[in-house]
C-alpha cells in the first residue's frame, strides 16, 4: 500500500509541474502574442496548450483525491 502511495504521489507532482509549465506557456506564449498584435497567434497558443492543462489539472485534481484517502484524511470523524 505504501508503494502504491509512493508512485501515486510522483506521478501527482509530475502532473501538476505539468500542468504549472503548460499555464507558464499559456500566459506567457499569449503575452507575447499580444505584444505582437497577433490575434490569430493568440488563439492558436491558447486552442494548443488548453487541452493538455486541463488533461494535466484534472489528473491531479483525481490524483490528488485519491491520495487524500489513501493517507486518511477524508475518513469521516466518529463522535
Amino acid at each position: 500500500m505504501k508503494q502504491l502511495e509512493k508512485i501515486l504521489s510522483t506521478v501527482c507532482v509530475i502532473t501538476t509541474a505539468v500542468y504549472f509549465l503548460s499555464a507558464m506557456l499559456l500566459v506567457l506564449g499569449q503575452a507575447g502574442a499580444l505584444f505582437m498584435l497577433n490575434g490569430e497567434l493568440c488563439a492558436a497558443i491558447f486552442n494548443t496548450v488548453k487541452v493538455p492543462a486541463g488533461y494535466a489539472a484534472a489528473s491531479t485534481a483525481i490524483l490528488s483525491f485519491i491520495l487524500s484517502y489513501l493517507r486518511g484524511e477524508m475518513t469521516a470523524e466518529r463522535d
